[in-house]
């Protein structure tokens, strides 16, 4: 491809399994009608560059600007940037792998004002800020998905995106955020595993939210406290349930799950069956806590105020496991303004060191 390829609306560009396509420096391929990318598991169609000695960057990337488009078993390599475009619906991921041959500047999959994308199957891992933002997205999905890197946003990013499902992905690589949802309705996150730096889920203003079935690690490299495993603030009706999340060492202030700010909304969450972990900050060798924990602004900061739940409002609250070690001003359950006497507390396990 020595020059840009555009896809007029109406039209269609069908590539059969197998096909190479590499592309002179700085062409795109944009599409406004159908782009129909047809690998198979054993025969994939390949993106890359044109030069004899590729390196990152070396193209443009592919704009989908419509509907209709199925990306099935591709390669996408060499690229200044990954899949754009706005109002795209109805499109298809499965197979895709754009793994670590992108500019460091690059995200995966960045659609907005769109609708019905289905990302599936796939491997990303790139190096700008998230490897998934679909903002005012709606009605899709990131499933069976493994996504690696450091993002500075998150690894999965929806915005305004209603009616969206994440579930049964790994993302790995300890991103500032693991999956990052805000402003949506009836969002399901389920079944991920998440090796994050500073939030697991960080869900905020996501009405009939479900979060269940989720294995989260933080490792709070980059801030040293405040970090939290999941965060459902302004969720009315969330619903929280069989999550493992293990803290980091580096926790003052933590949070395993949070929805503390969710005063004056009348409808409570419910947060149960979910084993925590609050990372031990002990000293075994001088049988004490430590004095202070500094943060990434250099402030040092005394290991107190960590919280395995903290939430206002609660619904109920069972069956959860909890280990916590704590200096002082901590809990492993806080409740703030329990309405109409119903923050249930049943058949609780607490374990403390």
């Amino acid at each position: 491809v020595s020059c840009d390829i555009t896809i007029s609306s109406g039209a269609t560009l069908t590539i059969e399994p197998g096909v190479i396509v590499r592309f002179a420096q700085g062409t795109s391929l944009i599409a406004d009608g159908i782009l129909n990318i047809l690998g198979t598991s054993s025969s994939h169609v390949s993106f890359g560059s044109l030069s004899p000695s590729p390196l990152p960057g070396d193209w443009g990337n592919v704009v989908l600007n419509g509907g209709g488009n199925v990306i099935n078993y591709l390669d996408y390599n060499d690229a200044t940037n990954g899949f754009t475009g706005a109002n795209t619906y109805n499109t298809s991921f499965d197979g895709l792998n754009m793994v670590g041959t992108l500019s460091l500047t690059a995200n995966g999959i960045d659609f907005t004002s769109s609708n019905n994308i289905d990302i599936t199957n796939s491997s990303i891992s790139v190096g700008g800020s998230y490897a998934v933002n679909l903002p005012s997205t709606s009605n899709s999905s990131v499933t069976h998905s493994t996504i690696a890197g450091g993002y500075s946003t998150a690894a999965i990013m929806m915005e305004s995106s209603s009616n969206t499902t994440i579930d049964s992905n790994i993302i790995s690589g300890n991103p500032y955020k693991g999956i990052y949802v805000y402003l949506s309705t009836n969002t399901s996150i389920n079944y991920n595993t998440i090796d994050a730096d500073w939030y697991g889920i960080n869900a905020n203003y996501n009405p009939n939210l479900v979060v269940n079935n989720n294995t989260i690690n933080l490792h709070n490299i980059s801030k040293k406290n405040n970090e939290r495993g999941i965060v459902i603030n302004y969720c009315a009706a969330a619903i929280v349930n069989g999550n493992n999340i293990t803290g980091s060492q580096t926790n003052t202030y933590s949070r395993l799950i949070d929805n503390s700010n969710q005063e004056n909304y009348q409808t409570g969450v419910t947060i149960t069956n979910n084993t925590l972990t609050m990372g031990s900050i002990f000293d075994t060798t001088n049988c004490n806590f430590p004095t202070y924990v500094q943060d990434d602004n250099g402030y040092q900061s005394y290991p107190d105020y960590l919280r395995a739940i903290s939430t206002r409002n609660p619904l109920q609250i069972s069956g959860n496991s909890i280990t916590i070690d704590f200096r002082s001003n901590s809990s492993a359950i806080h409740i703030k303004n329990s309405f109409d006497g119903s923050g249930l507390a049943s058949d609780l396990q607490i374990i403390s060191d």
